[in-house]
């Protein structure tokens, strides 16, 4: 997952306890095998590799579905989650010391496009050998959900999954009543809110810890697919939802749309709270 991940389960037997969170730790890997970018032998690797050919990959029902929901996110988005920016991320790569040219961006834009993927018959097809799917802004949330029904379906009532920041609860706290979580602030020591769930997620975007420093500007890692630069508009967001894959999504949406994403947000019908650059506050997230 690329991340640190927990899982913390209670309220049931030891032995029930223990299987489970052995399930939970094997869902995890199984996922992450599947859908790393990072592996040449995952789903996403071999999709990756025949970009361009007139090879097709097949995907199974799983898949399926999550390009389905990520295809919707494209449309929701106006166009801005779009899982093809991979040649965004290469041109933006840690280490660079140069800013990219009007050239070098034009150039990695004609290779993002996610409505050129053929996709819709079961099997997925990039059009162009430059081209990179990318399901991190949706797996790790996905991942997190997984693992809640599956612990639910098992007989375990409490508990709570953290990939990487991307968080699901269910039930009580160990010492009772409802999970205590702490949003990050991006520009201050302590936290943003302070918020206390049960049967909720919550999920964050942010360019506060991973961005590339150039000639002392930092540019983050979320890049904006219209424009082929890096987002400024918001330094965070955080959304608070039902499942952790909508939490992510929309947040990942508000921070990709800038200023735009305010307006966004709060249409959603979600909790939220979001820092821009100057460091104001919008929103606010509401406990459960």
């Amino acid at each position: 997952m690329g991340s640190p991940c927990e899982v913390w389960l209670h309220g049931a037997s030891p032995d029930l306890l223990s299987e489970t969170g052995r399930w939970a730790e094997a869902e995890a890997l199984r996922l992450e095998h599947k859908y790393s970018r990072y592996r040449d032998d995952s789903l996403i690797g071999r999709i990756n590799a025949r970009a361009g050919s007139g090879s097709r990959t097949p995907l199974d029902e799983e898949s399926m579905q999550l390009f389905a929901y990520a295809d919707h996110c494209y449309d929701l988005s106006g166009g801005v989650f779009d899982l093809t920016s991979g040649s965004l991320r290469a041109l933006w790569h840690v280490g660079r010391e140069t800013i990219p040219s009007d050239q070098e961006v034009a150039l990695a834009l004609r290779h993002v496009g996610w409505p050129s993927v053929e996709w819709r018959t079961g099997e997925l097809r990039l059009p162009n050998r430059n081209m990179a799917i990318d399901l991190g802004g949706v797996v790790k949330e996905y991942a997190a959900d997984t693992i809640i029904e599956g612990c639910l379906s098992r007989g375990v009532r409490s508990g709570l999954v953290n990939l990487g920041g991307d968080i699901r609860c269910m039930g009580e706290h160990p010492e009772g009543g409802p999970w205590p979580i702490s949003v990050k602030h991006p520009f201050e020591t302590g936290a943003l809110a302070k918020l206390l769930l049960d049967h909720k997620a919550i999920a964050s975007s942010g360019g506060y810890e991973r961005f590339i420093d150039i000639d002392g500007k930092r540019f983050t890692h979320i890049i904006d697919p219209r424009t082929g630069w890096p987002v400024d508009g918001l330094a965070a967001v955080s959304v608070v939802a039902d499942q952790a894959i909508v939490a992510g999504s929309l947040a990942t949406i508000g921070m990709l749309l800038g200023v735009e994403g305010l307006d966004f947000l709060n249409e959603s019908g979600a909790d939220w709270i979001a820092v821009d650059q100057a460091g104001q506050i919008h929103g606010a997230i509401i406990s459960n």
